[in-house]
């Protein structure tokens, strides 16, 4: 890696992701409340200008709720996306705590 590793293109530092592995989180619902999701892995992503992370992918494995069919059931994990905007689904606070906990703390570089 360059030392002023700014000027180099390959690298963008206005965006950062970071996956952590959890348990003991509350399950999910997902995908119009068909499928329900064991939190395992969380991706977060993150923009220099904004404080808390700008989207959310909460994967583990998932189950059908009884009585709601998904359309699309051909892995038994499963992701759940989650984004800034009133069109998509309202983040969990433990979710937006736990974004806010592992935003990078040197991030963004100076």
């Amino acid at each position: 890696m360059p030392d002023d590793f700014r000027d180099d293109p390959e690298i963008d530092v206005e965006r950062a992701t970071v996956t952590i592995t959890v348990t003991g989180r509350p399950d999910l619902l997902a995908h119009g409340e068909t499928v329900i999701i064991t939190p395992q892995t969380v991706t977060f992503r993150y923009r220099s200008d904004r404080p808390g992370a700008i989207n959310a992918i909460v994967t583990g494995p998932a189950s059908r709720v009884p009585g709601r069919r998904y359309y699309d059931f051909r892995s038994r994990d499963q992701s759940a996306h989650y984004y800034l905007g009133p069109e998509w689904p309202q983040w969990p606070d433990w979710l937006t705590e736990l974004g806010n906990q592992h935003r990078p703390h040197t991030w963004p570089p100076t």
